[in-house]
């Protein structure tokens, strides 16, 4: 269903989660009971760092980190949920071979449109040589999680 317009009951879920996806506030607060919890989990700007500053360009590349952190905690009060809590992290990623980071490349929106032209595959490889380490080529995963109470 479309998440601009929830067709549940009104008061109906004690819990509602998000994962990586967008959500509207407003919507989430009337499925949920009185003293309902909302939880979400966001990819962060400043996600897969490395490979979108070799790149020259990415998801939420330029975009100051925490902005859509603050952007969700704010449309979260406005829509009437209170005792709002975030928790992020930042792990090290390592992607076994090339393959497989093409693979992630050509199947998410890290880098839009990757591989649609040579350089971007010589850019790949700049990159792959300087992340190289016993464990795989590294980069990062950094999430922020919200927990929000109606």
């Amino acid at each position: 269903m479309d998440a601009e317009k929830i067709v549940f009951p009104e008061f109906f879920f004690n819990v509602v989660s998000c994962r990586h996806s967008e959500f509207y506030a407003k919507e989430v607060t009337k499925a949920l009971v009185n003293d309902g919890v909302f939880l979400t989990q966001q990819v962060s700007e400043n996600d897969k760092l490395n490979i979108k500053q070799a790149f020259g360009r990415g998801q939420q590349f330029n975009i100051e980190e925490g902005f859509l952190k603050n952007k969700c905690i704010s449309e979260l009060g406005d829509a009437g949920f209170n005792d709002i809590q975030y928790y992020e992290y930042d792990a090290t990623q390592y992607f076994q071979t090339y393959g497989d980071l093409v693979f992630f490349l050509r199947y998410t929106p890290v880098i839009p449109n990757f591989g649609q032209t040579d350089s971007d595959f010589a850019i790949l490889q700049e990159f792959i040589d300087a992340n190289q380490t016993e464990k795989g080529i590294r980069t990062n995963s950094k999430r922020f999680m919200i927990v929000a109470k109606k």
